[in-house]
């Protein structure tokens, strides 16, 4: 099984669709630190593969901690599962996700510098024509799929809630005080639930996981224009590079998969 975590940008071939992976996480142009974490897995069979991101927060100990955790808590979850079919993955998922939560609000408890800390988590398992989606936060997964780019998350904030109720517009949103307000993340309260997806998975897309570094410093034109013009390789040092050239206020991770035809 492969791992990649808070890595370089790697290529990857496997799968029963030819799928290339790029990845990569930046500390963008004002942190001094990197509170997020991606994850990459591809099973042993080559025949389902998950992406993952986390965005931490609470300071530089307490963010860093959080999206780490989360991350290497799914990932030894995910490893355990090796060789079991894809529905075993998916009936795993509320549990690692309480689990994770679990974990981060314990640690919070008996470490004071760890207090407040909490960690957003995008991620995806994909097998065949499907992709399961599970999310909590404002880290976001998009497709695109015949030129169009489609936002599959919805975010936990406050704008979002906002927006919903028809008291914002999106533009209004993008730009409001409140727009990092979460409403829900790992590690801020207990019994807490992520959103699970199944998402028909139709040949030649292109997944775009991201945490909202990318998303509060370029708009959806920007990155659709990216994914559509470039290879894996090249459109995630690219999403990197307009959001640090728009001011790189946090960090910035992006994870690409082009899923291919079926073989």
């Amino acid at each position: 099984m492969l791992l990649a975590v808070n890595s370089d940008p790697a290529f990857i071939r496997g799968i029963k669709r030819k799928v290339n992976i790029a990845y990569r996480t930046d500390v963008g142009k004002t942190r001094v630190a990197n509170e997020d974490a991606v994850l990459v897995l591809i099973n042993s069979n080559n025949d389902i593969f998950v992406c993952a991101v986390a965005d931490g927060m609470g300071g530089h100990k307490g963010g860093g901690t959080a999206s780490a955790t989360a991350l290497d808590i799914l990932r030894k979850r995910l490893i355990s599962l090796d060789g079991k079919d894809v529905e075993e993955y998916v009936r795993s998922l509320e549990k690692i996700v309480a689990d994770i939560n679990d974990e981060l609000l314990e640690r919070a408890r008996y470490d004071t510098s760890l207090q407040g800390m909490g960690s957003t988590i995008t991620a995806c398992i994909v097998h065949e024509n499907m992709m399961i989606v599970f999310h909590i936060g404002d880290s976001r997964l998009y497709i695109l799929h015949e030129n169009q780019l489609k936002q599959i998350t919805k975010d936990h904030s406050l704008v979002q809630r906002l927006v919903d109720e028809g008291r914002l517009t999106q533009d209004e949103a993008a730009t409001h005080p409140n727009r990092n307000v979460l409403l829900k993340a790992l590690g801020s309260t207990e019994h807490l639930t992520a959103d699970i997806l199944e998402v028909p998975l139709p040949p030649n897309v292109k997944i775009l996981l991201c945490s909202d570094g990318l998303t509060s410093m370029i708009g959806d034109n920007q990155i659709k224009e990216i994914l559509q013009k470039n290879t894996c390789e090249a459109a995630t040092d690219k999403l990197i590079a307009a959001a640090n050239s728009a001011g790189g206020r946090d960090n910035i991770s992006v994870i690409i998969c082009d899923t291919g035809e079926m073989m």
